[in-house]
């Protein structure tokens, strides 16, 4: 995988991710904690499970999501397999919804 998809990758989740959370999209940095930083809760956790996997078509297993602390973490996951699935080019519509019964996040 090359350099230019990697960024392409992650900038797309942290833009998905904002837009998902209602958020302003500055607070999703890489090193964002999903927890502490963007207050994700487990649906929030549960929620981009399935998203990233439909959205990469790759499987996380449910050991693998609990060691995804930071956003860079999320990114770095999701390149590795990406980058092992031949052939496969990721897909990141299914990220680009914004979960419009959530309330918009408060800027920092």
């Amino acid at each position: 995988m090359s350099e230019a998809e990697k960024v392409n990758i992650g900038q797309k989740i942290q833009q998905a991710l904002a837009r998902h959370l209602r958020m302003d999209a500055a607070r999703v940095t890489p090193d964002a904690l999903l927890r502490e930083d963007l207050e994700m809760d487990s649906v929030d956790t549960i929620e981009l499970l399935f998203h990233l996997e439909d959205a990469f078509h790759i499987e996380i297993p449910d050991d693998d999501l609990e060691k995804l602390k930071t956003v860079k973490d999320i990114t770095s996951y999701v390149e590795a397999r990406v980058g092992s699935t031949e052939g496969s080019k990721p897909q990141i519509q299914a990220l680009t919804k914004p979960d419009k019964s959530r309330p918009a996040r408060k800027k920092d």
